[in-house]
């Protein structure tokens, strides 16, 4: 079709230049004057017949209608071309919108690959990661199999796994034979003959909680009668074992033999029932108290002297029991058992019905299995009796029976008692010895019935004027003697004179008057007793050598 087309415009384009080249030939005088006339340019330049003329006109004519012909084909090529060139241009331009496009496609799709490619290595890396974790988890279920092996083969319980489904034993530790004294072996062939070894009596309850092992909890404590005849405790623990959907589908179990524990927890039983019983029945008043001094236990006879039940008291301290004053004193003695860390022992007092009874507690420290304190234990007893009886004792061993007064054995305590108090303290100390005048004659004239009435009575008359801080003493037979402490010879002067006179003025029954004889001395610095006492009694001879009734100073 482009051949045809450009054929035809070559035809067009060459009679175009035909025809203006006739009628150039024909019509055109100028043409014909300028060119080949005489003074036209070719005649002037080639002489010219009139044949050369001719063919001169008719390669004019040929160059004219070549001119307008290639002329005409360049302006057509030229229109051509730009057209082809316009149409190129928009097809460079489709094509260059089709390579954006096609590029940003391709980026798109490069990105997406990219991206496919960083997600496979993604998978890549994590496929990596499990196949490692699972050649770490193979290894590590590898090594705790051999491990769970190891354990259950070196402990001395018995560890046993079944299935939920078939009942039968897939694995038993071979413990079994340690303690049940038969092969493991049989329980794999028979998983019920282990019950052929249970003791008769527990033989029904461990029967009945075994056919209830399916849902995976067993907690049961029974005997084994073992091959050589000894009888064993059992403790059989079981727990599920689940799959990855959540179902039981194993079973294990540890059997321990708790046969020494059991053994041990009746020995503490039967120790603590005797414990009890000593405590509950025991006469003596026996509690536990906590470091903070809160009580933990109180025993029987605690509760029945102090009127509290033995529930009531626990969390409680002394102060919601004692009064306060009572409560202080026993928190302190607490503390002391603490600080010293062993048994010490005090003598404390308790109100009673009947008014205080004194006690002696012994207090020691409890500790735990650290070593560490944690409690106090008291172990108290009610010495009232035994204390007035000692108090009895010694008064009856230090006073005379008759009057009252200090013996002579209880003064020499008393003067090495007061000298020292003199020594340390600077006060004064003196003493005063007196006689009942011609006292054997009332015996000898009344008998010893009316003597003693006079001593009495006069002991009296001398307690009647004397301080409490002094101490009268009946130095033997009618002869008495007066400690006057903080006091000095003018002091002891003044005492004995009033003595003397009240004795003086009284009548006594039957004996009528009596008099008596005094010698006083005071402490000098350097003297001992014996010294004291020699100068007094000096002095008192001296008041029954100058006419009796009278008083002598030393």
């Amino acid at each position: 079709m482009k051949k045809k087309n450009k054929e035809s415009s070559i035809i067009k384009f060459v009679s175009i230049g035909i025809a203006l080249a006739l009628i150039f030939w024909l019509f055109d005088t100028t043409v014909d004057t300028f060119v080949f006339g005489e003074r036209g340019f070719v005649s002037n330049l080639l002489p010219l017949d009139e044949p050369m003329e001719i063919w001169m006109r008719i390669v004019a004519v040929f160059l004219i209608v070549t001119f307008v012909t290639y002329s005409g084909l360049l302006l057509r090529s030229r229109q051509r071309m730009e057209i082809e060139f316009q149409r190129k241009e928009v097809e460079f331009r489709h094509c260059e919108e089709r390579f954006r496009s096609n590029k940003d496609e391709l980026m798109e799709r490069e990105t997406l690959f990219r991206k496919r490619e960083d997600e496979f290595r993604e998978r890549e890396k994590s496929f990596l990661e499990r196949d490692e974790a699972f050649r770490k988890s193979e290894a590590n279920f590898r090594e705790s199999e051999a491990r769970f092996r190891q354990l259950t083969e070196n402990i001395d319980e018995v560890f046993w796994v079944r299935s939920i489904s078939s009942y039968n034993i897939t694995y038993v530790s071979p413990s079994y034979r340690k303690i049940w004294g038969r092969d493991y072996a049989l329980l794999y062939n028979d998983p019920a003959v282990w019950l052929d070894c249970v003791y008769a009596e527990d033989l029904q309850r461990v029967s009945v909680a075994y056919s209830k092992l399916g849902n995976g909890s067993l907690d049961e404590v029974y005997r084994i009668v073992r091959p050589d005849g000894a009888v064993r405790w059992i403790r059989d623990r079981a727990f599920p074992i689940l799959n990855n959907m959540g179902e039981v589908y194993r079973i294990a179990g540890i059997a321990s033999d708790i046969t020494e524990e059991k053994e041990a927890a009746e020995v503490v039983r039967e120790s603590r029932e005797l414990l009890n019983a000593l405590v509950n029945n025991s006469t003596t008043v026996i509690y536990i108290k906590d470091k903070e001094g809160k009580y933990i236990l109180i025993n029987k006879i605690y509760e029945e002297l102090f009127k509290i039940d033995r529930d009531a008291i626990v969390g409680k301290t002394d102060h919601d029991v004692f009064p306060t004053e009572l409560a202080d004193a026993f928190r302190a003695n607490d503390r002391k058992v603490l600080l010293a860390g062993e048994p010490v022992e005090f003598e404390e007092v308790a109100p009673h019905d009947d008014g205080l009874h004194t006690y002696i507690s012994v207090k020691f420290p409890l500790y735990n299995t650290e070593g560490a304190a944690y409690a106090i234990c008291g172990i108290s007893t009610d010495i009232t009796e035994r204390k007035t009886m000692e108090q009895e004792f010694v008064r009856l061993s230090t006073t005379d029976m008759l009057t009252g007064a200090y013996n002579r054995k209880k003064m020499e305590d008393l003067m090495a008692m007061e000298l020292e108090r003199v020594k340390r303290f600077g006060h004064s100390l003196s003493l005063i010895l007196f006689d009942l005048d011609h006292f054997k004659n009332v015996n000898d004239t009344h008998g010893h019935a009316v003597g003693d009435l006079v001593l009495k009575g006069a002991s009296d008359i001398v307690r009647a004027h004397m301080r409490k801080t002094n101490h009268f003493i009946r130095w033997g037979g009618e002869e008495f003697c007066v400690v006057a402490v903080e006091t000095d010879l003018k002091g002891a002067s003044y005492l004995a004179e009033r003595i003397r006179s009240e004795m003086e003025a009284h009548r006594f029954e039957t004996a009528g008057q009596v008099t008596a004889s005094f010698g006083i001395a005071q402490l000098v610095e350097g003297e001992i007793s014996e010294d004291l006492l020699k100068r007094a009694d000096e002095a008192l001879y001296r008041a029954k050598d100058n006419g009796r009734n009278r008083i002598e100073e030393s």
